[in-house]
């Protein structure tokens, strides 16, 4: 049976992922901003693979707060940053 989070660590993991989320959420807003003003040979090749990549950021991180173990947690939020 998985050790549940104090009801403080809990609150600090979730303002954390909070924050996580926007600034996830703002890297997704500036790709698809820039995105019209890459060239049509960029945005074919590697543009959309950026901006689903951009997208899944944020939601991985809304999928790894929602797990109930730490180890569980930790693998979703290592997902975004593996290249």
């Amino acid at each position: 049976m998985p050790i549940e989070d104090s009801p403080k660590e809990s609150y600090v993991t979730f303002v954390k992922a909070c924050l996580w989320h926007k600034l996830a959420e703002a890297l997704s807003d500036m790709v698809w901003h820039d995105f019209d003003k890459w060239n049509k040979k960029v945005q074919n090749t590697v543009g959309y693979q950026i901006i689903q990549s951009s997208d899944s950021i944020a939601v991985n991180i809304a999928e790894g707060y929602g797990r109930h173990t730490p180890a569980d947690r930790k693998k979703f939020y290592i997902y975004p940053v593996k290249f």
